[in-house]
Parts: structure tokens; C-alpha cells; sequence
């Protein structure tokens, strides 16, 4: 299993230093031949690869069809990702990276990969990792 960590907001990129700061953070928490720290020059979607069950509306809960979903996905593409704001089925404006995904997914330009998923960051740790990047960070947990 692979481990992401993405920041909340999917343009963000954190400072060289930052970055740095946070690789000699990692080298202790995790391995570094493991770690790699990945800057892309669009926005890409981080899934759960096969670990994908399902996506729902962040605003109510509503389960939201592969069909549709697939279909916003299809359209946010067409810009590169740069415009995530949809309209769900059950008429609630939000963002594809707002959304519930059973198995969290996101959206990002700036991605910590970890391929060796022995260690899992504890909540502390995180919260650290959170404050060197200066932005909230999501996991995601990937199966390919």
C-alpha cells in the first residue's frame, strides 16, 4: 500500500524551505529511499486506486453515482483541474475535493508519497508535518 499526503488546497506549493524542512522531518518518522516529494506543474487527482468504495456530498450525504461523479470528473479535467466547483445530484454547490470519498481522495500539485507503508504518522505527527508545510494535509491511503 502507498501513502499520499496532499495538501487541503489543491494549488498549494509549499516553499523550497518548507519542503526541506519538512524532508528532514519525514527522514525521521519514515524511510527516505521510501519518500518522495512530488511537485507537478497541474493540479492532479490523488486517489485510493482499487481502495476506491465510494464518493458521497459533503454537504448532506448523499451517495453520489460512479456515473455522475465521473462525468463532473470529466468536465474538471477539461480545465486541468483548476476548476473543481460542481453541482451535485442533489442540487448542493461544492467542490470535487470537498466531496466525501470512502477511502479520502483529493486534488493537488504538491504530493508526499510514501511507498513504504510500515509506519503510519500519528495524529502529533501530522500535526507537525501540518505546521513545517504550513497548510492542512490530508492521507490518502492507495492500493494500485
Amino acid at each position: 500500500m502507498q501513502r499520499n499526503i496532499i495538501p487541503s488546497v489543491p494549488d498549494y506549493i509549499p516553499s523550497d524551505v518548507q519542503q526541506e524542512k519538512a524532508k528532514m522531518f519525514l527522514s525521521a518518522v519514515f524511510d527516505l529511499l521510501h519518500t518522495e516529494l512530488i511537485t507537478t506543474q497541474e493540479i492532479e487527482f490523488v486517489g485510493q486506486g482499487e481502495n476506491f468504495e465510494s464518493v458521497s456530498c459533503n454537504l448532506c450525504g448523499q451517495d453520489i453515482s460512479g456515473e455522475d461523479w465521473l462525468d463532473k470528473m470529466d468536465l474538471a479535467y477539461q480545465s486541468l483541474f483548476k476548476k473543481l466547483n460542481i453541482m451535485t445530484s442533489c442540487q448542493h454547490e461544492t467542490s470535487l475535493n470537498d466531496l466525501d470519498y470512502k477511502w479520502p481522495a483529493g486534488f493537488a500539485k504538491f504530493v508526499i508519497s510514501i511507498s513504504d507503508a510500515q509506519n503510519v504518522p500519528s495524529e502529533n505527527e501530522l500535526m507537525q508535518l501540518q505546521e513545517i508545510l504550513g497548510m492542512r494535509m490530508r492521507v490518502i491511503w492507495a492500493r494500485y
